[in-house]
């Protein structure tokens, strides 16, 4: 029967991963429904697998003597719990990659900067390290491994404890920065892109929920140390277990959230705002219309409306969203008594409004609008 903080690492258990799992088939629904499935989409499934292993480690860790007190688990518990716990140690730190290369992969889809780019990938490779150094810090630890939870076997030896805390304080740190540094990272990568303020901070905050994964990591650095409490080995380890589930499903919740904007359009609305990148608010019921007025005495207005897309004028026009007026005057023949030549008096006076868009920012905006 479950006890002590064993139980809470159960209920922990059931309670992030359905909520991972459900949140992270929503994200799928969205991306396919869009035809924009990635690598970051493949990544964040194969950390969700690593997540449920990882779960069932540390469940039936909870009923071999994890989360209980030395004086309440049995010899057997005690050896059985230790060795569920070294196998969920691999399963937690290897589920920590493809869920952090998942988030910067989506940013790589949507940044052209050499040095953002950079960066983005520097973090994978840390990652990738830090997990590979750590798991076999794990497995090498005692020698041979099953030293580690069966202390009755003969020539057994344990390198000292303090490894596996300066290990586990690398992937912890590693984990900080990739979630601090993806979290800020937007907030650059949009800062070139023309689009409404209040559309850009949305999503740099979207974008920036990752680091809510973080705070369960910074919270379970202070049970690290709990490595050391041999007379209370077992117990100690239930903390660093649930901060660590908190962790995971953290990950995956906010890496899906973020993909998940047009599943809220679609239930509660859209914003009516006709184009999220420009500023101007005056609606226009078709793409390419032109405005006819004319200018005769009680001048009367028409607007035309054309069935072509807004067009770019030139590749060389870097300013992207710029509007252009240009104005041309048709003057017709003048009856007599009914003006002076020159005067657009029964003339017809046709405006252009033409949109000048530069292509490649055209594209960051579709990669922003497609990943949101």
């Amino acid at each position: 029967m479950l006890k002590e903080k064993a139980l809470t690492l159960v209920v922990i258990n059931f309670v992030f991963f359905p909520i991972s799992a459900l949140a992270l088939a929503l994200r799928i629904y969205v991306r396919a429904t869009r035809s924009a499935i990635g690598a970051d989409d493949y990544l964040l499934v194969a950390g969700l697998v690593l997540f449920a292993l990882t779960i069932a480690m540390s469940t039936v860790a909870a009923y071999h003597g994890v989360g209980v007190h030395n004086y309440g688990a049995s010899a057997a518990e005690m050896r059985d719990g230790v060795m569920y716990f070294s196998f969920w140690q691999i399963f937690f730190i290897t589920s920590t990659v493809p869920i952090k290369a998942s988030i910067c992969i989506s940013l790589l889809r949507i940044t052209t900067n050499k040095l953002f780019k950079m960066i983005l990938w520097t973090l994978i490779a840390l990652s990738i390290i830090a997990a590979i150094i750590s798991n076999v810090g794990v497995w090498s630890s005692c020698r041979p491994m099953a030293f580690t939870w069966d202390k009755t076997i003969k020539g057994g030896k344990c390198s000292s404890i303090n490894v596996i805390i300066a290990l586990t304080y690398l992937v912890s740190g590693t984990n900080i920065l990739t979630d601090w540094t993806c979290a800020v990272l937007p907030a650059f990568i949009l800062y070139d892109i023309q689009m409404r303020t209040k559309l850009k901070i949305s999503i740099v905050l979207v974008l920036g929920m990752g680091a809510v994964a973080s705070t369960a990591t910074l919270i379970r650095l202070k049970f690290i140390p709990n490595y050391r409490n041999a007379n209370d080995y077992l117990y100690g380890l239930a903390d660093l277990v649930i901060w660590s589930v908190v962790e995971i499903g953290l990950g995956i919740i906010a890496g899906s959230v973020a993909t998940l904007k047009p599943l809220f359009n679609k239930i509660f609305g859209s914003s009516k705002d006709p184009s999220p990148y420009t500023n101007d608010h005056t609606p226009r019921p078709f793409p390419g219309s032109y405005r006819l007025r004319d200018v005769s005495k009680g001048g009367m207005e028409t607007t035309v409306h054309g069935g072509g897309e807004r067009s770019d004028i030139s590749d060389e026009d870097t300013a992207s969203q710029r509007r252009m007026l240009r104005s041309v005057a048709i003057e017709g023949h003048h009856p007599p008594g009914h003006g002076a030549p020159g005067q657009n008096m029964d003339g017809i006076k046709v405006t252009y409004d033409i949109s000048v868009s530069n292509d490649r920012e055209d594209k960051k905006e579709r990669k922003v609008e497609e990943m949101i």
